[in-house]
């Protein structure tokens, strides 16, 4: 127990820890400054930012950088429009899989064993009542997706929002992040729009490194998630003790 104290004590002495009042301990905001710099590592959001803010300017969208975290969904950067209804989804946030775009765009890239085994695994939680909790509807949302090379959805994680993922990808044509754009529920066709859809697709083609994706992606996921886990295993073994 007093290593285990030990550990504790170094990590409120860096930042990582604090205390309230009831001697509880939690993660500190420290964790949002490593994110912010790891997925600052070779300027990757630098360089997205400004196609984000123009695509925000033209089409008054909020935009999106995403990846897929095991069976969910990991925010890394968002550029606010004026229509954010006050929400604020901050990067490195979780959000499942089979009711975000995002979600669906990785989802639709897995092989049909894969997406067995996921639905096998996932417990489908209604977040509104808009949410896909039958599995055989699903799969035809997965279908729908692979057909069309996005992911949509419509109020199924937030209530009164909509939101299209188009995939990024990798020298390999793997899926390796995405961009989103959401807005209100009543402009879901605008959104949905094939003109749309090709004109972000230009955008992206000219402006993508998918190497600095591929990379600031990995850093962010395996760097701020092994940390905030060997923290709470060290809450863990504190706890047992």
């Amino acid at each position: 127990k007093s290593t285990t104290h030990r550990l504790i004590n170094d990590l409120m002495e860096l930042g990582y820890v604090e205390q309230d009042p009831n001697k509880k301990y939690y993660l500190s905001y420290e964790f949002l400054r490593i994110g912010n710099k790891i997925m600052n590592k070779n300027n990757f959001i630098e360089k997205m930012i400004p196609y984000m803010n123009f695509l925000v300017k033209k089409y008054n969208f909020d935009v999106a950088l995403s990846a897929f975290y095991k069976k969910n969904v990991i925010n890394l950067h968002t550029v606010y429009s004026g229509l954010s209804f006050g929400l604020i989804i901050t990067s490195g946030s979780i959000q499942p899989a089979y009711c975000t775009a995002t979600g669906k765009v990785f989802l639709a890239n897995l092989s049909n064993e894969q997406l067995d085994k996921y639905l096998l695994k996932i417990n489908l939680i209604p977040f509104t009542e808009y949410t896909i909790i039958d599995k055989n509807r699903l799969i035809e949302e997965v279908n729908i997706t692979r057909i069309n090379g996005f992911g949509a959805v419509n109020s199924e994680f937030i209530q009164d929002l909509c939101c299209i993922a188009l995939p990024l990808r990798d020298t390999f044509n793997r899926v390796i992040g995405t961009m989103n754009f959401s807005t209100t529920s009543d402009k879901y066709g605008v959104l949905t729009n094939k003109e749309f859809i090709q004109e972000v697709k230009d955008v992206l083609s000219d402006v993508i490194d998918v190497w600095d994706i591929e990379n600031i992606v990995y850093l962010f996921i395996n760097e701020k998630v092994w940390i905030k886990n060997m923290i709470m295993k060290t809450f863990t073994l504190f706890y047992k003790e």
